[in-house]
């Protein structure tokens, strides 16, 4: 019996460690994307960029649909059977189509939702962003099974590597919106 705490109190301790060190990096990450926009881009660029994410944030969260939270509960509860091969190859198969299906809504509707909020830049923006919607989308969905598989340290790793895309393309996008617009 206390072999098995002691081997419970090492994982639990394990998780925590790595849970707090893939928060902890996230959101340096985040702060440094934030202060670098801020100057970067000015107040009233700024302001373009926070309604333009806040869009953007809306359709990423449409476009999970859930399919990342069943992935963890279903890899967590079939963990160890031999099913959870099958619940990841049936999950990657969904999480891709719904990925690729909201990608061609933003890509088929970017210049009507411009239209609608009465900034065409905005719609353009969000064109641009449909590989950036298919990027997060699949790196959250390897989280949730890291998460349900309990391998934190390569929830670590996707966050880490999440954080760093995310600021490659911002730049990207930042210097086309730029070459466009100047």
């Amino acid at each position: 019996m206390e072999d098995f705490k002691s081997k419970m109190r090492e994982k639990i301790t394990k998780e925590t460690i790595w849970s707090v060190l893939t928060k902890g990096v996230g959101f340096v990450f985040y702060i440094l994307l934030t202060v670098y926009l801020a100057r970067t881009l000015g107040t009233a660029r700024y302001g373009k960029w926070n309604y333009f994410y806040s869009i953007f944030t809306i359709i990423l969260i449409l476009s999970s649909m859930g399919v990342n939270q069943s992935t963890k509960k279903y890899i967590a509860e079939y963990s160890g059977t031999g099913k959870e091969k099958f619940v990841f190859i049936d999950s990657i198969i969904i999480r891709m189509v719904t990925s690729l299906l909201f990608c061609l809504i933003v890509v088929i509707f970017y210049k009507s939702v411009g239209d609608i909020i009465n900034r065409p830049d905005i719609g353009t923006l969000l064109l641009y962003s449909a590989p950036l919607l298919l990027l997060l989308n699949t790196l959250s969905y390897l989280k949730e099974v890291f998460n349900g598989n309990h391998d934190l340290k390569y929830t670590f790793l996707i966050t880490s590597s999440e954080h760093l895309l995310k600021f490659i393309f911002v730049v990207l996008l930042l210097s086309i919106e730029n070459h466009i617009y100047s």
